[in-house]
């Protein structure tokens, strides 16, 4: 079924039909609304069931209804001409996301969100002294270490307890000595950080993809037991594969561009973490956009309070009700008419949520202005 008319094919109207879609034309309901603005009505209607939430969930809520949104949106773009259609999009949008998140997590750690720092710290792998040295270097170099002398004694404290040499605020190679003081080469250390960055990345997704076979796939157990533990296990093992060298890109990238390019920044810290991000094209297509969108999801408040706080950006009152309320017309919007450009998961939540499907909850309003062109 055709969401618009085309009127290529309909034969020559009579003067009376004009007349009867003249007419028709010039009620209320159809002057003030179309096709499209009933949706977007029944959205915004919708939408106001937010406010009976509490207001320290809403924040959190309104962005994962937002990029989801976004998505949709660029669909809707792509598919009319507006927008271009990246073939790695998917890459591209985590890489970008990972550039703002990885640079907030070691320069303006009060714009993301606390459960989400915890998770970066404890997959970093490197100690909190650590992380703060590199980022002092990076940014003013080693006046900015000499600057603040208790962070290089807390430092030199962490590396005698490990049994290794004091190092100097004014070695070339701070940075890497910092870093990975167990070996001077930095490809050697990454390979070591991968083996324990491993370790910790299994208790991630083990429950992720085990606890959905059990619950969801019982019967497979029983009838392709094998072909299901497979699948499990490469699960595991391709996502874990995924996070440890995440993590380790990051931290490489870092020794790469302070130590055999020269340089020496902060944005040295977004650059790795856009090449962290990219990792993500080791895990399976569709797992790609949702871990995207949800570092998208952490990345884009993240974004709007360092803009804020250079002064950048106005502060928006009540701003999570009008993104909730934006981002709900676009899902309406898109399911009742484009269902095919959301995900089927979002489609067969709307389903559950409205008991039919798009199609057929659209098919009154597509027959309204069917009605309307004859």
């Amino acid at each position: 079924m055709r969401l618009l008319p085309n009127h290529s094919q309909t034969s020559p109207r009579s003067s009376d039909n004009l007349a009867e879609m003249a007419e028709s034309k010039s009620t209320p309901s159809n002057l003030l609304l179309g096709r499209v603005g009933r949706v977007w009505l029944s959205g915004l209607l919708a939408s106001s069931a937010f406010l009976f939430l509490p207001k320290e969930a809403r924040g959190t809520i309104s962005i994962f209804f937002l990029v989801r949104a976004i998505e949709v949106a660029a669909k809707y773009g792509a598919e009319d001409g507006y927008l271009p259609t990246i073939e790695h999009g998917d890459t591209l949008l985590m890489a970008l996301a990972s550039a703002q998140v990885i640079w907030a997590w070691l320069y303006y750690r009060e714009s993301v969100d606390s459960s989400y720092l915890r998770f970066l710290d404890h997959q970093g792998g490197r100690k909190m002294v650590i992380q703060e040295a590199c980022a002092m270097n990076l940014k003013g170099g080693p006046e900015a270490i000499l600057a603040t002398p208790k962070t290089l004694t807390k430092l030199n404290k962490h590396r005698a307890k490990l049994g290794y040499s004091p190092v100097e605020a004014n070695d070339p190679r701070f940075h890497c000595v910092n870093l990975h003081p167990e070996s001077t080469s930095c490809t050697l250390s990454f390979i070591y950080f991968l083996k324990d960055a491993f370790r910790r990345a299994l208790p991630v997704y083990i429950p992720i993809f085990v606890v959905p076979q059990i619950l969801f796939k019982p019967k497979t157990l029983v009838t392709r037991p094998f072909s299901s533990i497979y699948h499990v296990l490469m699960g595991i093992a391709r996502s874990s594969t995924f996070l440890s060298m995440y993590c380790g890109m990051c931290w490489l990238t870092s020794c790469f561009i302070t130590d055999k390019v020269g340089l020496r920044t902060h944005l040295t810290v977004a650059a790795s973490g856009f090449m962290g991000g990219s990792m993500v094209a080791i895990e399976k297509k569709n797992r790609r956009i949702e871990l995207a969108l949800y570092v998208l999801s952490q990345a884009l408040p993240s974004f709007y309070m360092t803009l804020r706080s250079m002064k950048l950006a106005p502060t928006f009152k009540n701003s999570e009700i009008v993104l909730f309320a934006l981002s709900v017309c676009v899902l309406v919007n898109s399911f009742l008419l484009r269902p095919h450009l959301m995900r089927s998961s979002y489609v067969s939540l709307f389903r559950f949520l409205f008991g039919k499907s798009g199609r057929d909850l659209a098919s009154p309003i597509m027959e309204d202005e069917s009605n309307e062109e004859k």
